[in-house]
């Protein structure tokens, strides 16, 4: 069993739900063009990249095979017929008692468990291609594979199917882990039971909504178990044990928190506090947040004071003041002017410096930089997807900068009076008129935004651009027009 990230994109045993076309053998990984489409339906990416070919796989820990066997029992007693969406080696099959247990493993180089049971079966298939759907449990740990890493015309085929049977229209910024859901419903009878072990962020995030708005009129009983401890290192997530109960009639929806150990610990809400979690509102008229800019490699687009000078690339004209990270700026600071850009970004040697590639008109120096630019250095999806590589599109300037993420109570935030753009992790507050910026922060720092977001990963928290702007809307509706005047 895998548990693939964000970063570890493509994964062998992967496959997009309810392909009707039959799946050719892989051969082992080779380097690929970015843009290609492999025999997944997945957008391959070169090997040497960290979405690469080289299909890292995280195996499951035993440890945690056997405590979730032992949470399946408290919903279970007879566990009958289960399938295994992914089920690598196999390791799944071993710790519960089972009348039989089929796992189907897409890669036909992945080994298998020596000591599987004499009624378990590791099939080196395309669970995609079982046409069975009367299994009685479910599990898996499907690949955490991000939308746009998904090859287009798949993904239309896979959301028509989707709602041809289940009957809902999946959001096509779903995550691939969460098509796989969708099978494991398909899978299961009518009252069967889908346990797979999945980002918690299914239970919030607006992709989503559509799954879970038809398990709640379906009346479900769902289960969500949210680990505590990390227990796939490196893995930029937090993960859960989410149990889809189809037997159930009442449609609650119970959270909890467990460790490593699986200690229980029942929660109130999804947030883990007794606040419910920030709704995700589309962008308000007044006053908006804005994610940062994704300009496709900062090691590329990003420079350091030191490398801005040995290329001899002048300010304004070839590159303009950028955050990528609020992390190294105090607390305490509330606008980022000349003077603390140049003190806590210019002179400690952080990449500050946007190159302006997005412009039609570029420098001779500037040319010269790009054109030094390694194909190899630049094959990623972003700037393979634009002509040229290089030119992004212009990014506004915020008036108010602050960082998606954060450890405890909420984001730094600072007023942006230097005229920084937005990078990556760090966001933007922008109007299309003046507005009182000191109060907006000042509200903003007053909000434990710790209590209404859904961990990201670990002691990771992070604001969503949606959940900013229902606090922004929210705001300025409670004051009115007068707060839309002055800085």
């Amino acid at each position: 069993m895998s548990y693939h990230a964000q970063r570890s994109v493509v994964a062998s045993n992967t496959m997009p739900i309810l392909a009707t076309t039959k799946i050719p053998k892989l051969a082992p990984a080779k380097k690929q063009s970015a843009t290609q489409v492999d025999a997944l339906g997945l957008k391959s990416l070169p090997s040497h990249t960290p979405y690469g070919l080289d299909r890292c796989q995280i195996d499951t820990p035993d440890k945690i095979v056997k405590g979730f066997w032992e949470l399946i029992k408290r919903h279970r007693r007879h566990l009958g017929s289960v399938i295994d969406l992914g089920a690598g080696d196999g390791r799944f099959a071993i710790g519960a008692k089972y009348d039989e247990y089929q796992g189907y493993e897409i890669d036909p180089e992945r080994g298998r468990r020596s000591n599987l049971p004499t009624n378990a079966k590791l099939i080196h298939k395309c669970a995609f291609e079982v046409a069975r759907k009367d299994f009685n449990i479910c599990v898996g740990n499907p690949p955490y594979v991000r939308h746009h890493d998904i090859e287009g015309k798949w993904r239309e085929e896979l959301t028509q199917r989707i709602k041809k049977d289940l009957g809902f229209t999946l959001n096509r910024l779903a995550n691939l882990f969460v098509y796989f859901i969708c099978l494991a419903i398909l899978k299961t009878e009518s009252d069967g039971l889908v346990a797979m072990l999945v980002p918690y962020e299914w239970v919030s995030r607006p992709s989503a909504k559509a799954l879970r708005d038809f398990i709640n009129l379906k009346k479900w009983d769902v289960y969500v178990y949210r680990f505590k401890d990390e227990i796939f290192k490196g893995v930029l997530t937090t993960a859960s044990i989410s149990i889809i109960d189809k037997a159930g009639t009442s449609g609650t929806w119970k959270f909890y928190d467990i460790d490593s150990d699986f200690t229980v610990e029942p929660k109130r809400k999804m947030s883990g506090s007794n606040q419910s979690v920030l709704d995700y509102l589309r962008r308000p008229e007044k006053v908006w947040a804005l994610r940062g800019l994704s300009p496709g490699s900062q090691e590329i687009f990003v420079l350091t004071e030191e490398e801005r000078l040995k290329l001899n690339l002048w300010k304004r004209a070839d590159v303009r003041p950028c955050i990528t990270s609020l992390r190294g700026v105090p607390k305490t600071l509330r606008r980022l002017t000349s003077a603390a850009f140049n003190e806590h970004y210019v002179s400690k040697g952080k990449r500050c410096w946007l190159i302006r590639s997005d412009e039609p008109k570029t420098s001779k120096r500037l040319k010269k930089y790009l054109a030094s630019i390694s194909v190899d250095a630049h094959d990623n999806y972003t700037c393979n997807a634009r002509t040229p590589w290089y030119s992004y599109k212009p990014h506004p300037i915020p008036d108010i900068i602050y960082g998606a993420g954060f450890t405890s109570f909420g984001p730094k935030i600072v007023i942006n009076e230097v005229g920084a753009i937005a990078v990556g992790s760090v966001h933007g507050i922008h109007s299309k008129s003046n507005f009182n910026r000191q109060k907006t922060i000042k509200h903003l720092l007053q909000i434990d935004f710790e209590k209404c977001v859904v961990a990201h990963a670990g002691s990771l928290k992070k604001i969503e651009v949606g959940q900013m702007n229902s606090i922004l809307r929210n705001f300025f509706k409670d004051k009115g027009s007068t707060d839309v005047t002055n800085n």
